[in-house]
């Protein structure tokens, strides 16, 4: 879950959904697939969104055109691509995540937290290339459940952006490759960029 609050709600949307991720490949393409709801805050519309990315091609399926979007270019995938994007923890796909920080960053412990009845303890990380964050890791597994951004505007008004991850799993077994591009029956394939 991706909830947004404040004056993030203009730009951000509200996001729920599932996302399988793997490594990037080698040329740090994207490998991952993803079955969102997107909904713009104070709106009631919400947007069914499926996409992914094989380490080759973007692409995402369009339930309402039967059209499947598919390109090499992540653009591909439309007005969603914020949406996509944030639904998703870079680094768990990243070859070294956290590197920066841990060489010039700011790492704080700030106290406890439960989440989804899991003891946690937050750690707010900060760097020169990355907006500060506050990170909320399982004390049982050292895996990130949480992580917070806040921010302030000139007015002094507080915007927040929360992940919340839910029934996280570690390299899960899967019967198919997860991130292969599969045209539905009866959809059309293009490599026209989606609306």
């Amino acid at each position: 879950d991706y909830k947004v609050t404040g004056w993030f709600g203009f730009f951000l949307p509200n996001i729920s959904g599932s996302v399988v991720m793997g490594k990037d490949t080698e040329q740090k393409s994207q490998r991952f697939r993803s079955k969102l709801v997107v909904e713009p805050s104070g709106s009631a519309e919400k947007t069914n969104v499926i996409a992914g990315a094989d380490g080759t091609t973007y692409y995402v399926v369009d339930e309402t055109a039967k059209t499947v979007y598919a390109d090499i270019d992540p653009a591909v995938v439309g007005k969603n691509r914020w949406g996509i994007e944030f639904a998703m923890v870079k680094e768990f796909a990243a070859a070294d995540p956290f590197a920066e920080i841990l060489k010039e960053g700011e790492i704080k412990i700030e106290g406890t937290t439960k989440v989804d009845d899991m003891e946690c303890v937050n750690i707010r990380l900060k760097s020169a290339n990355q907006p500060e964050a506050l990170w909320t890791f399982s004390v049982a597994d050292h895996l990130p459940r949480q992580i917070t951004f806040a921010q302030k505007n000139e007015k002094g008004e507080e915007a927040t952006a929360v992940m919340t991850l839910h029934k996280l799993v570690v390299n899960p077994t899967f019967a198919k490759d997860p991130f292969q591009l599969v045209v539905p029956e009866g959809y059309k394939r293009t490599d026209d960029f989606a609306p």
